[in-house]
C-alpha cells in the first residue's frame, strides 16, 4: 500500500514536471534553433522598476524550463538604475549581460563601446530562427528608432540594431470621464481647451474628493521634456534641435512652450508637483485626486485594475492635444541590450529573443507590458477587445504614424535633456523667465555638443 502511494506520488510529481514544462515550452517547440545548446550557463539582467518589469519576471522561470540558463536579476527605480548602470558599463565590470535602455541612452552606451551591436546575433542560424523571431512583426518606427549607423545627428534607422524594442511608450491625455460628465465639459481638443478646463476644475469637490484640475510630471530630470512640454512643442511646429544639430529651443516656441507648461502646474496643479516623478503622478490619478493627466499610455493597465485604482472603468483616454500644427508626439522605446562586457554573450541573445518573441508579448500584455511592439500582439482578438472595453484609443494610428523618436541621434543627448529639464524647473518655480533659463541651456547644450561636431 505504501508503495502504491509512492508510486502515485512519483506519477503526480511526473505529471506536474511535464505539464510545467510543457507550458514554458509552448509556442517555441518548433523554432529552427536548439534552445538548449546553452545549458548550464547563467546570466544576470538588469531591470527598471516598471509594470512592463512586473509583467516579465513571473515568465522568467519558462526560460529557465526551456533552455536551461539559469537568469540573475536585478530591479532598480529609474533613477538607481541608470546611475548603477553606469557605473558598470564605465568600469568594463560585466555584472549585467542584458539591460533595459531606449533611444537616447543607447546612443550614448554605442558611441562608448558599452553596447554590443546585435547583427552578428540576428543573423546567426545557429543562435536565431528569423522566421519564427519575425523582425518584420514589430511596428517599423520601433525598429527604426533602435538602429542607428553612429554619425552625429543622422543615420536613425539605419546601421546597426543597437537594442530590441520591448515596449513602447507614447503619450497621451488621461482624463476622468465621469467628472467631465457631471462639469458638462467635453475631452479638451486643444492646448488652450486644456489649460482652462483644468483651472476650471481645480479644487472643486466630486464625489466627496476635492481635486486638482491637472497633473505631470515636474522633477528636475528629462521627464518633465521628454513626456508632455514637449508634446506641445512639437504640436505647435517648435523643435529643439535644427538639421545641422544647433539648438533652438529658445526661439519663441520653445519659450511660449515652457511658459504654458509652468502656468498650467501652478494653476492646476498639486502643492509640491516640482518633486512629482511618473509613480506619483499616476499613483495620485489613479487614486482619484485629479481630472486631467498627461504621460505614458501604458499606466491604462494600472488605471483599470479595480484592486488598485480607484477610478477603474472612470479614465478616458485621448490622443494629447492639438496645437498650431497638428497633433505630433514624441516616444520613448524601452528595450533590452546586451553588454559588450558581457562574458555569455550567446546566452544573453537567447534571453532576448525569448523575451521579445510574439509569444512572450503576448502573455504580457495585459500585465503591464503595455503598449505593444508587435503588430501581431496589437490585432490579437483578445487584446482589441480589452482595450475597446476600456474606451481606450485606437492604437494603429499611435503606432504607425503618430508617436515616433522626435530627438535627433547623438552621444550627448540624454545630458541636453537633463539640462532642459533643469531650465523647466527653473522656471515653474519662478525662480528665471522662460527665455533666460531656455538661452543660458542653450549655451550648455551647445558645450555638450561640440566634441562630437566634425
Amino acid at each position: 500500500m505504501k508503495r502504491s502511494k509512492v508510486t502515485v506520488a512519483i506519477g503526480l510529481v511526473l505529471l506536474i514536471t511535464f505539464v510545467a514544462s510543457s507550458f514554458a515550452f509552448a509556442g517555441f517547440e518548433d523554432w529552427n534553433i536548439d534552445w538548449r545548446q546553452l545549458e548550464g550557463k547563467s546570466i544576470e539582467v538588469g531591470l527598471v522598476r516598471h509594470p512592463m518589469t512586473d509583467s516579465i519576471l513571473p515568465l522568467v522561470p519558462e526560460f529557465e524550463k526551456l533552455t536551461g540558463i539559469s537568469v540573475g536579476f536585478e530591479v532598480l527605480s529609474e533613477v538607481q538604475f541608470r546611475e548603477k548602470l553606469l557605473v558598470d558599463l564605465a568600469s568594463h565590470a560585466g555584472i549585467y549581460d542584458v539591460y533595459n535602455t531606449g533611444p537616447r541612452y543607447s546612443w550614448k552606451y554605442y558611441s562608448a563601446g558599452w553596447l554590443q551591436p546585435l547583427n552578428s546575433y540576428l543573423n546567426d542560424p545557429k543562435l536565431t530562427d528569423l522566421a519564427a523571431y519575425d523582425l518584420d512583426d514589430f511596428f517599423p518606427l520601433m525598429l527604426a528608432s533602435a538602429r542607428w549607423t553612429g554619425e552625429f545627428g543622422k543615420g536613425m534607422g539605419e546601421g546597426y540594431q543597437l537594442h530590441v524594442p520591448c515596449q513602447e511608450e507614447a503619450y497621451c491625455l488621461f482624463y476622468r470621464k465621469d467628472i467631465l460628465a457631471e462639469a458638462g465639459m467635453t475631452v479638451p481638443v486643444t492646448w488652450d481647451e486644456l489649460y482652462n478646463d483644468a483651472v476650471k476644475l481645480t479644487d472643486q469637490t466630486f464625489a466627496g474628493q476635492k481635486i486638482k484640475g491637472f497633473v505631470a510630471r515636474g522633477i528636475r530630470n528629462e521627464g518633465p521634456v521628454l513626456v508632455w512640454i514637449g508634446q506641445k512643442l512639437y504640436s505647435d511646429g517648435g523643435r529643439w534641435f535644427d538639421e545641422n544639430m544647433n539648438f533652438v529651443g529658445n526661439n519663441p516656441v520653445g519659450v511660449e512652450t515652457f511658459e504654458w507648461a509652468a502656468k498650467i502646474l501652478q494653476d492646476a496643479g498639486p502643492r509640491g508637483v516640482s518633486n512629482f516623478d511618473w509613480y506619483d503622478c499616476m499613483n495620485g490619478f489613479a487614486s482619484g485626486r485629479y481630472a486631467f493627466f498627461i504621460d505614458a499610455d501604458h499606466m491604462n493597465v494600472v488605471f483599470e485594475d479595480p484592486t488598485t485604482s480607484a477610478v477603474a472603468g472612470k479614465v478616458g483616454y485621448a490622443l494629447c492635444p492639438a496645437g498650431k500644427a497638428g497633433r505630433k508626439s514624441g516616444a520613448w522605446y524601452w528595450s533590452m541590450a546586451m553588454s559588450n562586457y558581457s562574458d555569455s554573450k550567446e546566452a544573453a541573445w537567447l534571453f532576448m529573443q525569448w523575451a521579445t518573441s510574439k509569444e512572450i508579448m503576448l502573455k504580457s500584455i495585459l500585465k503591464g507590458n503595455t503598449d505593444p511592439v508587435r503588430k501581431s500582439v496589437n490585432y490579437d482578438p483578445g487584446i482589441v477587445k480589452t482595450f475597446k472595453d476600456w474606451g481606450y484609443y485606437d492604437m494603429n494610428e499611435e503606432l504607425t504614424s503618430y508617436a515616433r523618436t522626435m530627438w535627433p541621434p547623438a552621444p550627448n543627448m540624454v545630458e541636453s535633456m537633463f539640462r532642459l529639464g533643469r531650465a523647466f524647473q527653473e522656471v515653474l518655480l519662478k525662480q528665471r523667465t522662460a527665455q533666460a533659463a531656455l538661452d543660458d541651456a542653450k549655451w550648455d547644450i551647445e558645450d555638450m555638443m561640440a566634441p562630437f561636431r566634425k
